[in-house]
């Protein structure tokens, strides 16, 4: 089992190495998905409401066509080109808004019924929970026939029989954070689960604005954002529909 778990983890690394190899437009489209709904936020923010809207929808526009270009990425044996990039915007807003919008509206009801009667960090902890049971939404999008609520809840049965192998690497990523910095905890399972957070990794390079170094070390992270993206989605084409014991059944059949 041991065995079979390190084997499926140096696959899916060789994968995302290889993803990131043809997914250097992906890593440009990540740095300016940030200040481009920064400017789009600031200039339709008159609007109240219907700018709301508007900053959503691009939002969900951006994610996927973020999502569909590392998708290719992994999934094509050439350098992407910026017209892949080109020809993807657009693609799969309507299933990240079909995953997003409900987490939102239930976000809104939390902090509308929770925030009057309990402590904020309940409510951060509701949204930490959210974060980690819907965790694998943004990888399963594309890659499954289901949307909306009913791939929220094939994303809680996936992760029913896959979450150790899942949540495994990114708990090791995870300790670094919660040693330096625990209250951005939440920020950083936001930046990756069914919030698609990672829309907003270019300003981890835009916040640091003192100097060549920082701006180096937000270029790092945004570059550490992109990669974990390319693990993800090689960790879960790698995990597949099946449970542990499908696994290792074509291990030994394999074998």
């Amino acid at each position: 089992m041991i065995r079979s778990t390190l084997a499926l983890y140096r696959d899916a690394a060789v994968d995302a190495a290889r993803g990131t190899a043809r997914s250097g437009w992906a890593f440009v489209l990540l740095l300016l998905l940030f200040p481009l709904l920064s400017l789009v936020t600031m200039l339709v923010s008159p609007l109240g409401i219907i700018g709301g809207f508007v900053v959503g929808f691009l939002n969900a526009a951006c994610a996927g066509t973020y999502l569909a270009t590392l998708q290719d990425a992994l999934e094509s044996n050439r350098s992407l080109s910026i017209s892949t990039v080109r020809q993807n915007f657009g693609r799969y807003t309507s299933e990240v808004i079909g995953v997003a919008f409900p987490i939102w509206i239930g976000s809104m009801i939390a902090n509308v019924v929770l925030g009057q009667v309990a402590p904020p960090l309940v409510v951060s902890l509701l949204m930490l929970g959210v974060a980690v049971v819907f965790n694998v939404a943004p990888e399963m999008i594309g890659r499954t026939r289901s949307s909306g609520t009913a791939l929220l809840l094939d994303s809680v049965r996936w992760l029913r029989e896959n979450g150790p192998e899942w949540f495994a690497p990114q708990f090791l990523l995870l300790i670094p954070v919660l040693l330096l910095r625990p209250g951005a905890v939440l920020e950083f399972m936001s930046m990756f689960g069914p919030q698609f957070g990672f829309v907003n990794a270019g300003g981890l390079a835009l916040g640091g604005g003192g100097g060549p170094t920082a701006w180096l070390g937000g270029l790092a992270l945004v570059a550490f954002v992109h990669a974990a993206m390319l693990f993800r989605g090689a960790l879960y084409k790698r995990l597949g529909p099946g449970g542990r014991r499908q696994r290792l059944w074509r291990a030994r059949i394999g074998g």
